[in-house]
């Protein structure tokens, strides 16, 4: 009964089908991730260049700095109400 409907439904053909959707997706990503570092080396001369990051210590200054206006700020509107 129950694999008689299957049969009968063309389940079979239909399953086969959708592995093979899923496994030349697979494939087609799995090329891609292996290709590209290739095409990044390509593309290298016309991307832009990165900036280098700021140091812990700049960082922590630029917090600082936010922090005493934010506190200024802070205190600024406390005063006028």
């Amino acid at each position: 009964m129950g694999i008689q409907n299957v049969i009968d439904a063309g389940g079979f053909s239909l399953s086969l089908l959708g592995v093979s959707i899923v496994f030349f997706a697979l494939v087609s990503l799995a090329t891609f991730i292996h290709l590209l570092p290739k095409i990044l080396a390509k593309l290298e001369p016309f991307l832009p260049e990165v900036q280098e990051e700021k140091s812990r210590a700049q960082k922590g200054e630029d917090l600082a700095v936010v922090a005493a206006i934010a506190y200024a700020l802070h205190h600024s509107k406390r005063d006028k109400n």
